[in-house]
């Protein structure tokens, strides 16, 4: 089992890993990639009508706007197709299984955040980059809703473009129900990996299974896990567990999104937020 039909967005140059890793991941399954580019809500993209402008300057402001989103979709395309071509994927239209890694291109108009979300819904799998902003919108914005609302676990990747993905996961392990559902969701890869670590912050958290209760699970999937306790000392949990895969080689990490509200996440911070703000290694997260 791998991942079969997977989204990945492209807003800018910076989307490139992104790019790349949704097509190591379709290589792996001989499955298809779509890339999105969102063209953003027109009215949240008017430009600012100041007091005084002529008509002609207005006309003039809004042929500047539509110009200059043109443009990011033409980039955006171009990036696709050129990542697209070196992995030899066959363009098709619509679901071809069984024809080998193929691409199609998809562009959607609308507050990034809800019509990104929507469309995930039907896909394995939502791949990003975290930089930058998608139609207006900062990306970490777009994608927090994602996890939130998309349904679908979204693999989050750094800027430098990944030698491999899913052959070394390491999972976040912290006895909660999004921890379960991420690992779940993350089966399909967890199973075909060649090793897969179970790293616990030793938090003091007493109520849900241990990490050992988690491998013992995993082995009737066929899937042999090793368990490593990570002491908490004083660093924030996402950096120990980002050291950890460092340490251990991994290619994924894969962690529940947001134990709390999203509204206590956004005040106080948390895992997920911190470890969204400093991506070295490629996450996947599920709500």
């Amino acid at each position: 089992m791998s991942i079969h039909n997977s989204l990945v967005l492209v807003s800018d140059s910076e989307a490139e890993a992104a790019v790349e890793t949704a097509f190591l991941l379709a290589e792996q399954a001989q499955g298809h990639v779509t890339g999105v580019h969102v063209t953003g809500d027109s009215v949240l993209n008017m430009p600012p009508i100041i007091e005084g402008m002529t008509e002609r300057q207005i006309m003039r402001e809004f042929e500047g706007m539509r110009d200059r989103l043109s443009g990011l979709e033409g980039d955006a395309q171009r990036l696709f197709d050129e990542v697209a071509s070196r992995h030899s994927a066959a363009r098709v239209n619509e679901a071809a299984p069984g024809q080998g890694v193929t691409a199609s291109w998809l562009v959607l108009a609308g507050r990034a955040d809800r019509v990104l979300s929507e469309r995930a819904r039907v896909f394995d799998l939502l791949i990003s980059g975290v930089a930058g902003t998608t139609a207006g919108e900062s990306t970490l914005s777009v994608l927090e809703h994602a996890v939130f609302d998309a349904g679908r676990p979204v693999l989050v990747v750094p800027r430098t473009i990944p030698k491999s993905i899913g052959s070394t996961i390491m999972i976040g392990w912290n006895r909660a129900a999004n921890a379960a559902r991420a690992v779940m969701a993350a089966m399909p890869m967890l199973k075909s990996a060649k090793r897969v670590v179970i790293g616990y912050v030793d938090t003091g958290a007493k109520s849900g299974p241990s990490a050992e209760d988690l491998a013992s699970s995993l082995s009737w999937h066929g899937i042999t896990a090793e368990v490593r306790t990570i002491s908490a000392g004083g660093a924030p949990v996402s950096d120990l567990l980002m050291s950890e895969a460092a340490d251990i080689g991994a290619d994924l990490v894969v962690m529940g999104a947001y134990s709390h509200s999203r509204m206590r996440e956004f005040v106080l911070g948390g895992v997920t937020r911190q470890a969204l703000r400093r991506v070295v290694t490629p996450i996947m997260l599920m709500h």
